[in-house]
């Protein structure tokens, strides 16, 4: 567990309900092609110690046109990291590989992020603005 804010993350502050705040992320590229992947790994901190849920992270990569176009759908940290261990304060670094599904897609996407129930697939909500957020990254899919 640390408690330390990492160096090299490009720093947001979102918080999701009662379960934690996405402190920021890192990329590992801004332009892929068809056969890499986008590495996105998300920065939370928790904000409670009585977590009663286990919640799942998604990851979206989303085309200029809404259609979905790689996505990761995992509990935080592949699992070892489950939301109902999280201690209030700590940080979580929580890595997520994106494969596109769309092959032919080029062009600019975007990354979006959220939490929801496993069991009732209800989104986690994010203080007054919805149930994802969109980073502040730009995504170049090229040949």
């Amino acid at each position: 567990r640390t408690t330390q804010m990492p160096s090299t993350m490009q720093a947001m502050r979102t918080t999701f309900d009662t379960v934690g705040e996405l402190l920021g992320y890192d990329l590992n590229r801004t332009t892929i092609s068809a056969n890499d992947s986008l590495d996105v790994t998300l920065y939370w901190r928790g904000i409670s110690s009585s977590i009663e849920k286990d919640y799942r992270v998604f990851a979206q990569l989303v085309a200029a046109d809404n259609r979905l176009i790689a996505q990761s759908d995992i509990a935080p940290a592949n699992g070892r990291r489950p939301t109902r261990s999280w201690v209030s304060g700590e940080i979580i670094a929580d890595r997520h590989s994106l494969n596109l599904s769309d092959k032919n897609y080029q062009g600019d996407a975007t990354l979006i992020v959220g939490l929801y129930d496993p069991e009732t697939l209800a989104r986690v909500s994010i203080q007054g603005r919805g149930d994802f957020i969109l980073l502040p990254a730009r995504v170049r899919v090229a040949k």
